[in-house]
């Protein structure tokens, strides 16, 4: 198995939903596959149970001080870093640390939850909300993936 991959299950997952009589797949396709089906089968909490699961879920979530530090840093600073979109560096310097932390964190949770009931229509949506300051859920779904297509 690929150097990062912890869970073998996940792998196998990934061959059982894979058409077998398919010759080729690009990655994009893979990626959705992949994410499509852990969520109407409900493997992804299984898959993913203490990060990103609990991030996207909970009230209070694992990375909260983590986020409400690296906004504090930017407001402070008033310098977007790498990677983080204008609308977020925007609202931290508008709103301050603690709003957007709340915002962020709210925002996050909604877009998931309205994925997990329609993750057909609502896949794009999920895909590209900001996961963390400097980056998006697919950015970030792509490391897992590339793991186990490596």
């Amino acid at each position: 198995m690929p150097h990062n991959t912890a869970l073998l299950g996940e792998f196998k997952f990934l061959l059982k939903i894979l058409e077998p009589k398919q010759t080729q797949y690009t990655f994009k396709e893979i990626s959705k596959i992949f994410l499509l089906e852990q969520i109407k089968q409900d493997k992804f909490k299984e898959f993913h149970g203490n990060m990103p699961y609990r991030i996207f879920t909970e009230e209070v979530p694992p990375d909260k001080d983590e986020l409400n530090n690296k906004f504090k840093e930017v407001n402070l600073s008033k310098t977007k870093p790498a990677g983080m979109p204008d609308w977020l560096f925007k609202l931290i310097l508008k709103e301050g640390y603690i709003k957007t932390t709340e915002f962020f964190i709210k925002k996050r949770k909604e877009i998931y939850f309205e994925f997990i009931k329609k993750p057909d229509e609502y896949i794009d949506n999920f895909l590209n909300m900001q996961y963390k300051p400097t980056k998006t859920w697919k950015q970030n779904w792509v490391e897992f993936v590339r793991d186990y297509v490596d």
